[in-house]
């Protein structure tokens, strides 16, 4: 169930992004950003926890303190940047021109995951 909100919620905030900036998106149709979410989402679910296993490892100890912070936090945007044009590339009808242009729907992505997906909480009392 927690996969379907995903894929919904990702879905809206495509489509949304579609109508903010219309030169760095382009849908066809609501069902096209609903393909487009769910391969992004089954990119996260396959490659996400590989590839940031490896790469977060390399950037914490190669720079240490606020910039590994900072370059680790940019690497995941750009991963899931990467995931958009993956998507870009499957669908047809689904269009993004440029790689700042996805980091900015990717930004678009994580407000909108943070404010409408259920967080973890534990409830269970110590």
């Amino acid at each position: 169930m927690k996969t379907i909100w995903l894929i919904l919620v990702n879905a809206v905030v495509l489509y949304l992004s579609t109508l903010i900036i219309p030169t760095g998106i382009q849908s066809d149709a609501f069902l096209t950003t609903i393909w487009a979410a769910t391969i992004v989402a089954g990119c996260n679910y396959i490659a996400f926890k590989t590839i940031i296993g490896l790469t977060l490892t390399a950037i914490l100890l190669s720079i240490s303190g606020i910039f590994g912070i900072i370059g680790a936090a940019f690497m995941v945007f750009a991963m899931e940047a990467l995931f958009l044009y993956t998507a870009n590339w499957l669908l047809v009808g689904f269009t993004i021109t440029g790689f700042w242009w996805a980091m900015l729907v990717v930004t678009f992505l994580g407000i909108g995951n943070y404010m409408f997906l259920p967080k973890n909480k534990n409830t269970q009392n110590a």
